[in-house]
């Protein structure tokens, strides 16, 4: 609540084109909740399909599915990209305290939900939205390898070849989806 609150007074305050109408505060709400739940969905869902699964799939790699580049072009059609960028701010906070307090994760969605709402300035045209999920999936993609280098590199440990394979497709989903 303090970071929903905090990140809702400065953005009334300082970002002249925030949009605080009940209406639009009522949408950012629900989507956040909506993306939360499912990324609490996915976070609970990922041991039980990584072990079922097999094949190399990290336990955490069904966490780049998370829907937050669909909610961050949302908001930008249906507010604007301001509004969007404060929503990114704060859903990515509350993703990453479910996913292992970690700040990769905030890093990662913060990213993607700033790129998925970049993708669609101006647009008009419905087939923007899917070449913006396209470009939202391929800059995931990149961002999933350097997580996993980085994880890699932090604990030195040996990983499978295969789990950034399905860290860089899942993360790929996540931005067409």
């Amino acid at each position: 609540a303090f970071i929903s609150l905090s990140l809702y007074s400065f953005a009334s305050s300082y970002i002249r084109k925030f949009s605080n109408s009940a209406r639009d505060v009522e949408v950012m709400v629900f989507l956040s909740i909506l993306v939360v739940l499912c990324g609490r969905l996915l976070v609970e869902a990922s041991l039980p399909l990584s072990n079922l699964i097999g094949l190399g799939m990290g336990v955490n790699a069904l966490w780049y599915a998370t829907p937050i580049a669909a909610g961050a072009m949302l908001i930008r059609i249906l507010i604007n990209s301001e509004t969007a960028l404060i929503w990114v701010v704060c859903t990515s906070t509350f993703l990453s305290l479910l996913m292992d307090q970690n700040a990769l994760y905030c890093s990662f969605f913060i990213i993607s939900g700033v790129v998925a709402s970049a993708s669609l300035a101006h647009t008009k045209e419905r087939l923007n939205i899917l070449r913006a999920g396209f470009q939202t999936g391929l800059i995931n993609a990149a961002l999933a390898l350097m997580i996993e280098l980085s994880n890699v590199y932090i604990t030195s440990s040996a990983i499978n070849p295969s789990q950034p394979l399905w860290d860089v497709g899942l993360a790929v989903f996540g931005g067409i989806a």
